[in-house]
């Protein structure tokens, strides 16, 4: 009567699960993201203040003070649509850098622009104004240097939590990624065993990316079960990369999905990336290049259709396509 079921002692041996869950980096991104902005808004208003008292020999002059207000409500809305508060410059100092100058080059445009429209160009000071966006320049990319040595300090660089999962396909080695072996694991894409769901949903719980290898035979089967995880799942696929393949057409009409190849301009050589776009609801056809993550949960399922599909280089040989799923109702 008490004697434990098998499936409940392979439930036991598989509890090692517990330890592979890692933490949320949502709120760590969020606090990042926030001490940004207020260092460039401090920054933009020191900077200015500072090219008042240079040029005026008044700290924080007037006209310097305007127009540090008038531009940094604009500022903050391009930076926040061009990525410059993004995971991205978490990572990459040398892109949130380039972002946030990009930013103030544009709102020092639009700025300049309404004021010849408004002629009220005589409200500012063109060497104040001249002086201020370079020291600006020039602390926004110290900042975006010293942030970038904080999150290595503090975080030793992980800003994302990624996930490779090996079962049987070829190796693929991701630079700050955990990898595991489905068999340690005994992870069956082809299974409806709740334990081994149970058992997969932890492993994938609070990851941000997650890339499987496995054969071909079983891509359709792991790519049902990324896109009903509830996280951004990847599958390898090296086909894509051996035909060059450089986008990626589906006829819904004819069920049928065609890749578009490189047009050589000079010696032939496999494009270095690939953008792949499909369109159109249903599943994946027999023999597409990709699937990959990004729906609910499993009873909402149906209600994804394919979005846009995209190759990108992932390391030695193989890209990586990307499946992002499009909810019916927004369609």
């Amino acid at each position: 009567m008490n004697r434990a079921t098998p499936r409940l002692l392979q439930a036991v041996r598989h509890e090692s699960v517990e330890s592979r869950i890692v933490p949320s980096l949502e709120r760590r991104r969020l606090r990042a993201y926030i001490l940004m902005l207020l260092v460039d808004a401090a920054l933009f208003n020191i900077s200015f203040a500072l090219a008042g008292a240079i040029w005026e020999g008044e700290w924080a002059e007037s006209r310097a003070m305007i127009t540090a207000q008038a531009m940094l409500p604009i500022y903050f809305t391009l930076a926040l649509y061009n990525e410059t508060y993004g995971v991205h410059a978490l990572g990459n100092w040398v892109f949130a850098a380039r972002k946030a100058l990009i930013a103030l080059a544009l709102s020092a445009g639009l700025v300049n622009f309404v004021a010849f429209y408004t002629k009220s160009n005589e409200d500012f000071s063109r060497g104040v104004v001249t002086l201020g966006l370079l020291l600006t320049a020039l602390l926004l990319t110290v900042s975006r240097r010293m942030i970038g040595m904080l999150v290595d300090r503090r975080w030793q660089g992980r800003v994302t939590n990624r996930l490779v999962i090996d079962d049987g396909g070829s190796g693929f080695l991701f630079d700050g990624a955990d990898s595991i072996a489905a068999a340690d694991y005994n992870l069956d894409p082809t299974s409806h065993d709740p334990f081994m769901l149970d058992r997969l949903g932890k492993l994938l719980r609070n990851q941000d990316q997650v890339v499987v290898s496995c054969p071909r035979e079983r891509r359709e089967d792991w790519a049902f079960l990324l896109k009903c995880a509830g996280v951004y799942g990847e599958i390898v696929s090296e086909p894509a990369h051996s035909l060059g393949a450089v986008g990626v057409h589906r006829y819904d009409e004819l069920d049928r999905t065609a890749g578009g190849l490189h047009r050589a301009a000079g010696p032939a050589r496999a494009h270095p990336e690939a953008h792949v776009r499909c369109r159109g609801g249903g599943p994946f056809p027999a023999g597409a290049f990709a699937a990959a993550a990004g729906g609910g949960a499993a009873h909402q399922a149906g209600r994804w259709r394919a979005g846009a599909v995209r190759a990108a280089p992932s390391g030695p040989g193989e890209p990586v396509l990307r499946h992002d799923q499009v909810p019916l109702d927004a369609a």
